[in-house]
């Protein structure tokens, strides 16, 4: 059962590139660049670069490391991850003139000769291949930051019949994870374990467990728990005593 949570993103398609998720973070904040650049500091010119993956922008310098970190920093993002995507895929659309010399293969030292030979139908399968290699990289840790977190419960099972008025609700979540119980917010602490106890109607009760990150998609997690009602004791009456006893 999916319930919307108004506190959450809804990035909930996966963007291209890099600078394209950071746009989609930035525009969902409701942020112009104008805006993220006066409170970070950072020059506009940068913001605008990063989002464009580089294209048409400045030549890169000792600034542009730090800026990104700081950026990636202001909208959520794990820093050392963004950034490590945002360099390899820099250097995978970079002109040729800036790549950086491959590195030297025993093929390289193979006379020319021997090399002629190779039909250029090989040399541009394996092109591609390297190509496609890259995208569904770059497409995996994309999606990696707006995948849902993993959220397990040990403690209620679905369906429990109980006469208890109080339930536990306890499990394991990842970190930095904003849980909420029936709209309750729970902070899990810093291995992930999260608990909290529950006041319970006579009846069925819908228990709603939902986990989201900055950025992603939420979890939902659903338990149905019946409450029955106890047994009331009740009065003995004395029967009444046989004629002639």
């Amino acid at each position: 059962m999916k319930t919307s949570d108004p506190r959450t993103t809804t990035a909930t398609a996966i963007a291209e590139s890099v600078g394209a998720l950071l746009r989609q973070a930035r525009e969902e904040s409701g942020l112009s660049l104008a805006a993220v650049a006066a409170r970070t500091k950072i020059p506009e010119r940068y913001l605008a670069q990063f989002e464009a993956n580089g294209a048409g922008g400045a030549q890169e310098d000792v600034y542009s490391k730090i800026y990104l970190k700081a950026y990636a920093k202001f909208l959520g993002f794990d820093t050392t991850t963004l950034v490590d995507l945002y360099k390899k895929e820099r250097a995978r659309t970079a002109p040729p003139e800036r790549r950086a010399a491959p590195k030297k293969h025993p093929a390289a030292e193979l006379p020319h000769s021997a090399l002629v030979v190779t039909p250029k139908l090989i040399h541009a399968a394996l092109l591609g291949l390297v190509v496609l290699g890259l995208v569904a990289y770059f497409a995996f840790e994309i999606k990696k930051i707006v995948a849902p977190p993993d959220i397990s419960l040990t403690a209620p099972q679905d369906g429990l019949v109980t006469t208890e008025r109080s339930l536990v609700i306890e499990g394991r979540t990842e970190r930095e994870v904003a849980l909420r119980i029936n709209g309750k917010a729970v902070s899990p602490d810093g291995d992930g374990n999260f608990r909290d106890t529950l006041d319970l109607q006579e009846g069925l009760n819908l228990i709603t467990v939902v986990g989201a990150k900055k950025h992603s998609r939420d979890m939902t997690i659903t338990r149905r728990i019946i409450v029955m009602p106890k047994q009331r004791p009740t009065a003995t009456v004395p029967l009444p005593e046989e004629p002639g006893l």
